[in-house]
Order: C-alpha cells, then sequence, then structure tokens
C-alpha cells in the first residue's frame, strides 16, 4: 500500500473516530479502490463534502458504514484513464518429470511436441510444485511442466459450492492441477501454492478407481475439468480424448468437460451422449479484463454451437457472474442480457442440454491467498461472509443471477436453468 494511502488512512479513521478494527476494514475498502482506478481524490472529497468531520464515534461510524456502502454498490467516482493494461502473452518454458512418469505415453508425446524446451528429472512433483515464496503470477506468463504420478485417492466428493445439476453421486477428479488461462477470480490461486501445470499420466488408475466406483454406487456424475482446462490442452496432452472414450463405453457414467477454449470437440473427440461440454461465458467487459490467455467470449459461443451441430451435449455456465464497478459505467445487468441474447443468436435453445448461472462465491480460506497472489479488484472487493464462503451483497447477487435468469427464460425452459446452490 502506497505511503500516502496510508497517511489518508490515518487521517480519516481519525477525523471519524474509528476503533481499531474499523480502521484495519477502511484500509482494506481503500486498498480495494486503489487496484480498482478510483479517484480517491475524489471520494475523499465526498467524505468531506459535509463539512461535519471530525466526528464523534457514533456518527463517525454512522459515515463509514454509508462510506463502505457506497463502495460495495458502486457508487464511487473513478479517475480518468483506467482501462487495464495488456498482459503479456503465455509460454511453457521447463519440463519437470519423476522417474515413474517418464515411460508414459503421455509424457512422451507432451515431450515430444514440446522438444525446444529443456526437461529435467525430478524425485516427486511436489519437490516443484510446493516450494515456498513461488511467484504465481510470473510463473502464469512461463508456465512449467510437471509431469508426475499420482497416488492415494484419485476421486473425491463434490463441493458444496459447486453444482450437481440434481445428480447423485456427484465427484470430481484432477488428472491436471493448474490451467493455461488465468482468470482473475479462479479458486486455484487460493488453493495451489504454484502457477505450473502438474499433469498426472496414470489416467488407467483414475479409470479403475471410477470403475469400482460404478461397481459400487450403480451411477456417477464426475466433472474432470474443474482444476485445468482438459479441452485447451488436449492437443498437447490427448487427455480429453481418453477421458471420452473412456465414458463413451460406460452409460451410467456422465463427464462433465467445463472449458473458455474455443475447441470444437467434435473435430478430434468421439461424440457420446453422456460427455457433457460447458462453455463458461461471461460479459465482454469482464472476460477482456480479468480471463486472461483464455478464447474471446464469441468464439466460445461459436465453439459450443459447432458442437451441438455435430451432436454433442453442450452446456451453457454463466457462472461466475462476476460484479464490479468500472469506469465506464456500464451496466451489468444489460451486458448479461446482451450475452446471452447473442449466445442464443448461434445455439438453438432446444438443443442446448441445460445452463448454470451463479453469482461469485469462494472459501474466505482461499481468499486470504488470493490477496497475497494478487492485487486485483476481485481479490480485494469487500465481500460479505457468510460461514466462511465470501458472497457479494445479498442484493448484488440477486441483481446479477435475476438478470441471468429474466434474459434466459425468453429461450428456454426454467426446468432447465440451475442456480448455484
Amino acid at each position: 500500500m502506497q505511503q500516502d494511502l496510508t497517511g489518508l488512512i490515518n487521517r480519516i479513521s481519525s477525523d471519524l473516530s474509528l476503533s481499531n478494527t474499523l480502521t484495519i476494514e477502511l484500509a482494506k475498502l481503500l486498498e480495494y479502490c486503489e487496484v480498482s482506478g478510483v479517484d480517491i481524490p475524489a471520494l475523499t472529497d465526498k467524505i468531506y463534502a459535509a463539512g461535519v468531520l471530525p466526528a464523534d464515534k457514533k456518527h463517525g461510524k454512522e459515515i463509514y458504514e454509508r462510506l463502505r456502502k457506497d463502495i460495495k454498490l458502486g457508487n464511487i467516482p473513478f479517475a480518468p484513464n483506467t482501462a487495464p493494461s495488456a498482459h503479456p502473452s503465455h509460454r511453457f518454458s521447463q519440463i519437470y518429470i519423476t522417474e515413474e512418469a517418464r515411460q508414459s505415453d503421455i509424457s512422451k508425446r507432451i515431450i515430444s511436441a514440446l522438444s525446444d524446451i529443456p526437461a529435467r528429472e525430478i524425485v516427486h512433483y511436489k519437490d516443484v510444485f510446493n516450494l515456498a515464496h513461488q511467484d504465481f503470477m510470473i510463473q502464469k506468463r512461463e508456465q512449467s511442466i510437471i509431469l508426475a504420478v499420482n497416488k492415494g485417492r484419485l476421486v473425491y466428493p463434490g463441493a458444496p459450492v459447486c453444482q450437481s445439476f440434481g445428480n447423485e453421486n456427484f465427484c470430481y477428479c484432477s488428472n491436471v492441477m493448474g490451467c493455461v488461462y488465468d482468470c482473475e477470480y479462479c479458486y486455484l490461486q487460493g488453493m495451489y501454492p504454484s502457477g505450473n501445470l502438474v499433469i498426472f499420466v496414470n489416467i488407467k488408475d483414475y479409470f479403475r478407481e471410477i470403475d469400482k466406483l460404478l461397481e459400487d454406487k450403480g451411477r456417477v456424475y464426475l466433472c474432470i475439468s474443474y482444476d485445468t482446462d482438459l479441452l485447451a490442452l488436449d492437443g498437447l496432452t490427448g487427455l480429453a480424448r481418453m477421458w471420452c472414450e473412456f465414458a463413451a463405453a460406460r452409460p451410467n457414467l456422465t463427464i462433465e468437460l467445463r472449458t473458455k477454449s474455443a475447441v470444437n470437440p467434435a473435430k478430434t473427440l468421439p461424440v457420446a451422449p453422456n460427455v457433457i461440454y460447458a462453455w463458461t461465458l461471461s460479459p465482454k467487459s469482464i472476460a477482456a479484463r480479468y480471463e486472461h490467455f483464455s478464447a474471446p467470449v464469441d468464439r466460445r459461443i461459436n465453439a459450443a454451437a459447432n458442437a451441438i451441430k455435430a451432436g454433442c451435449t453442450v452446456r451453457l455456465c454463466f457462472d461466475p457472474l462476476i460484479y464490479l464497478p468500472h469506469p465506464e459505467k456500464s451496466d451489468i445487468c444489460a451486458e448479461i442480457k446482451n450475452l446471452i441474447d447473442e449466445a442464443f443468436t448461434a445455439i438453438p435453445a432446444d438443443k442446448l442440454y441445460d445452463v448454470s448461472i451463479g453469482s461469485f462465491r469462494i472459501s474466505s480460506s482461499y481468499m486470504k491467498k488470493f490477496r497475497n497472489v494478487r492485487r486485483s479488484p476481485i481479490t480485494f472487493y469487500p465481500y460479505d461472509n457468510e460461514d466462511g464462503v465470501l458472497k457479494y451483497p445479498a442484493e448484488i447477487s440477486a441483481k446479477l443471477e435475476n438478470a441471468a435468469m429474466s434474459a434466459l427464460r425468453a429461450y428456454i425452459s426454467p426446468d432447465k436453468i440451475y442456480p448455484a446452490n
């Protein structure tokens, strides 16, 4: 935090007679303003405009609460020229491989495809992935690939904050940890210590565990691409194809591959009714600012439309919906409607499997790590904490989700729309 901002915090805290707790809160609010491009001198003038400062504790707290609400709801002045700077390009810079992974066909395929990148042997993937004091942001721009064998349990019950779409036996697994994209709201930066990729090449061990689960449960709904984007990586790894071929032979298994890519899976992957390709779509202003390296939204829509034409099962995910006030003062609800209109201009509603919607939410423990990794309006927004889950204030979540629900009902039946838990 800049020294002049620290001085401003001390001044406002003193003039509002704030407690130590509220002073710490004020510092977080003003840090959010700083990274969001807010015109802080104009905001300060707004605080002092009424001419009632300094104030006693009671009135100071009232003024502070009004300020806090204004900041949360975006009733704040922006500085000029606050457009985001260009994001650096992505590249792979290094391959690490364990001895156990070296003989895998998947490893050989990746090393052959990236023959110009040095490969170095390591004992265990955690020797690189779990190192202390890593620079997540640099790693996202120049990622290392770590090829390894995953041991122990490989399939887990789905998390409560994730949508099960009404399915029993909702599970997930990660045979890749980390993503080639760099979305500023992605929970992975709070979950993992590294921005690098770990690719577990023992895919047959995953398949054996899932077959046992199918024997025990009868039916399984499995999300395989929460912690990465397997479709975006398939040209390099071939893993999405392996998963799709595995699922196609098991009608009691449904798998979901979530993606922000522009890949048309029907060109290279088997078409099967129990393989769901789920495209995450965001308003263009959000995608441009916060979804670095991912495919442009119109290309994602195009890919989804082409996949449907080829007979693929397709889901659209308007989740997470991001609320952040922008200097352009654009109407986020209008942007959500425009996005949905654009999607259904290209995609036949009667061919769509279903749709999910949900406003941004994240574990508070993940957000603590977020804030050490990245200075962003998303990380510093003053969220409400509900039982350890950070969310927007109820009125904002309702505004976002109602805008999406209203626009979607013009195209599809409500029983195909799944709101967040």
